[in-house]
């Protein structure tokens, strides 16, 4: 009997832990992880022509990369959000460029990039500096991001392809 009652109350203890874990969540739905590809992050900085000095100065420590649920569809995928500001920034993907944060919007894949709805693989500049974008981005970054700072890419695949594990 006593050995029921203990299960009772592991069960009833952890179906909580999911409850606040999930309230937290849909409080803030901006979450972070660590960025799983540093090596490939190093090695793209060091075909841009980075020191090894360099490269360590700006990877050393992990990264929280905030993630913006804005759309939540099944027919979405991320947007990254760049700048040339290090400061807030999440890290560098090369010289002089940061990754300030993912944004969810709805869209599709094609040809292994994401685009929102409305752009296509030949549309890919004008998706870059697309003002809606910046309007919801804005939405959700600090206040210390202005429109004309960021600008937008959609080869956010690997990203997606590992949080499908957790749809």
């Amino acid at each position: 009997m006593k050995r029921e009652g203990a299960l009772t109350f592991v069960l009833f203890f952890f179906l909580l832990v999911i409850l606040i874990f999930f309230y937290m969540y849909k409080k803030n739905p901006t979450i972070s992880n660590y960025d799983y590809s540093m090596a490939t992050i190093r090695q793209q900085m060091r075909e841009e022509g980075l020191t090894e000095e360099e490269i360590e100065k700006s990877t050393w420590i992990p990264a929280n990369l905030p993630i913006y649920n804005h759309y939540q569809g099944k027919d979405g995928g991320y947007v990254a959000i760049y700048s040339h500001i290090e400061q807030g920034a999440s890290y560098p993907v090369g010289k002089d460029i940061y990754v300030v944060g993912l944004l969810r919007v709805k869209g599709k894949f094609k040809k292994g990039e994401f685009y929102p709805v409305g752009y296509a693989p030949d549309a890919k500049e004008g998706m870059m500096h697309d003002a809606e974008l910046k309007k919801i981005a804005l939405q959700y970054l600090p206040e210390k991001w202005k429109a004309e700072d960021i600008w937008f890419g959609g080869d956010t695949s690997g990203f997606d392809e590992w949080a499908t594990q957790f749809k």
